[in-house]
Parts: C-alpha cells; structure tokens; sequence
C-alpha cells in the first residue's frame, strides 16, 4: 500500500496530456557492484482522479533520470543502512511539458533494513531492502524498498539488478 506524502515542492512539476499533476510516485531500477551502484529513477506524475483507482488512464507525464552512485563511508544519520552512495544524476527524458530537472533529485541513496514503519508493506520480506534517500542538505528518509529483479540474487553488491518500489504517493496539491 502507498503511503500519501505532501510535497509542496513538487507543485508544478509537469502538465501534458492527462492534465495537472496532483500526485507524483518514483521508482526505478539499479545494477549494484561492491563500491558502486547505476541505473534510472523515474518520477511518474498522475492527476487527481488517480487516487480514487490509481487507473493507467490517469497519468499526466513521467521523467527519466540516470543516476550513478559511489560507496560513501557509512555515517549514523541513516540508522539501518548498510550501504551508502552519493549520486550524479542526469536528466535523460521526460514528456512533461516544463522542465523540471532541478525538483526531487537525491543526493545520495542508502540500503539497509526495512524500516519498522514500512514492515507491513515489504513484497518480499527477509529478501528486499530498505531504500533511503537523501535530499541536498537533509536526513536519510526511507522512501521505500529495493527487491532483485531476478531470482539469481543472493545479496547486494554481488553485481546485481534491483528494482526500486516506493511505499509513498507525494500528494501535490
């Protein structure tokens, strides 16, 4: 179950073709190797009849972002992460009709325990991960989980691919 997470700084991220962004959900997929991590976010952007059904036919726009991650050295602002990265991302596409490549994108991405206030939501518990993100300048929050893409993971960094699975919907309005 997604959570709903007010954003005020995401107000006029997009409009296009599904009308006025009132919620926002990310996601994405990495490949992970032991001191580093690379792949795509993706903000997906849905108008406020979404909520009510979460319908596909709600969607207003969607943006791309490569990212690329460094190992950091652990630090004790993120309690139960076990790895750490500071990222570089590039904005790669997006069908939003303004350019908002300068909102949401993380400083740094973490790994480690489920957090106890999303327990209830993991997909796979005891083999998915928490996923923490770290805005320019703020705390590690969890955003949600990283499950293996493929049944062939036995643990992170052992050159892997992990999808990224938000437990909170951003409400924009």
């Amino acid at each position: 179950m997604l959570r709903i997470f007010s954003c005020a700084f995401l107000l006029s991220a997009c409009s296009g073709q599904g009308g006025v962004p009132a919620f926002a959900v990310p996601h994405g997929s990495l490949s992970t190797s032991p001191d580093a991590v690379e792949g795509y976010a993706v903000w997906e952007f849905f108008s406020k009849r979404w909520r009510r059904k979460r319908a596909d036919k709600h969607h207003v726009c969607a943006e791309v972002h490569e990212v690329a991650g460094t190992a950091v050295e652990l630090d004790s602002s993120c309690a139960g992460c076990s790895f750490m990265y500071s990222l570089d991302v590039l904005a790669l596409e997006s069908d939003c009709t303004t350019d908002r490549s300068d909102y949401g994108i993380p400083a740094g991405f973490a790994f480690g325990d489920v957090p106890r206030s999303l327990a209830n939501d993991d997909p796979q518990p005891g083999v998915s991960y928490g996923w923490y993100v770290s805005w320019e300048g703020e705390d590690w929050e969890p955003m949600g989980f990283a499950v293996p893409e493929n049944d062939n993971v036995s643990d992170w960094g052992d050159d892997s691919r992990w999808e990224l699975n938000s437990a909170w919907v951003w409400d924009l309005r």
